[in-house]
């Protein structure tokens, strides 16, 4: 199937735009489908599968790659193109990063102390985006408030994030990152090697996605969540990943099903809401069980 009218014009642009996409991701969408013009002269199915086998062989990395299949993805359904499929075998460059766990986390930044470590704890306890990170001077940090300011983002939209204890440690004495991100990528996949971590699909871009994973499995506000990772709405659905445990906890939060449950079964869930609970360090907590009974002692501290 072959368009005969393969102008962009305002028109994509416009297209862009009422998908909700930032301005940033407009701008360099429209950009990408004029190198793309330049070289594709149809689009059909085999011409698409055929360009991107040749820009892979060019050396073109998987980012680029993804723009291209973004921008043709968006094209196709602009035009309404339903007979033109993007082929499966290059579909693998669009999935997105898998989250670490939490103690691959800790295995990974605790792993060694080098020039990276800061670098991937910024990534793990701020979400941040590896090219924003890359970029940080001591300029942007604030000692007294204890805040990083991020500028010149993906989104055209500066913001603040609040530092928290565990990763003040590894900001001490910090100027600023004197490496690229390949190198960072390639130490990532050395410590998952030497840890014996699974790095199928997963990336630099994994610690931001793991950071999403846990805000939104704490409940927090969605909006406060999208104002920490500085993206769209639709992007933290996309970059979120749910988990058995999770979905789990979820379906046994269901009143009907609560009236179904054997009695330790609830006891069991209860139990385990209390621990999840943020007390904070105001508070003592004993906790004791049996079979049937459940005891819970919550005593203000006196300082």
């Amino acid at each position: 199937m072959i368009d005969s009218t393969y102008q962009m014009g305002a028109g994509f642009e416009n297209y862009l735009s009422a998908q909700g996409l930032a301005v940033k991701t407009v701008y360099v969408l429209c950009r990408t489908f004029v190198w793309i013009q330049n070289d594709l002269k149809e689009i059909t199915t085999e011409s698409v599968e055929a360009y991107i086998v040749k820009e892979r062989k060019r050396g073109i990395g998987n980012a680029q790659i993804n723009k291209y299949l973004q921008c043709l993805r968006h094209y196709i359904a602009w035009k309404d193109l339903k007979g033109i499929k993007i082929p499966k075998s290059f579909r693998e460059h669009n999935r997105s990063p898998q989250t670490f766990s939490d103690t691959e986390i800790e295995q990974i930044i605790g792993f060694k102390k080098n020039r990276y470590t800061s670098f991937l704890a910024l990534l793990a306890y701020t979400g941040m985006r590896p090219g924003e990170a890359v970029k940080l001077t001591n300029q942007d940090i604030d000692a007294t408030l204890q805040t990083i300011s991020i500028v010149d983002t993906k989104t055209y939209s500066d913001r603040i994030i609040p530092i928290s204890e565990p990763l003040q440690k590894h900001l001490v004495g910090f100027r600023s990152f004197d490496f690229s991100l390949d190198s960072v990528r390639l130490e990532l996949k050395k410590r998952c090697e030497l840890l014996n971590i699974d790095k199928t699909n997963r990336s630099l871009y994994s610690l931001r996605h793991s950071f999403i994973t846990r805000l939104v499995d704490s409940d927090l506000n969605l909006l406060v969540v999208k104002s920490l990772a500085g993206t769209q709405s639709k992007a933290i659905e996309r970059y979120y990943h749910s988990n058995l445990k999770k979905l789990r906890s979820a379906v046994n939060s269901d009143r009907l099903v609560i009236e179904h449950m054997k009695a330790a079964d609830v006891l069991r869930a209860f139990l385990q809401f209390v621990r999840q609970f943020p007390f904070g360090n105001k508070v003592s907590v004993s906790i004791s069980e049996s079979e049937d009974e459940v005891v819970i002692r919550v005593k203000k501290k006196t300082n």
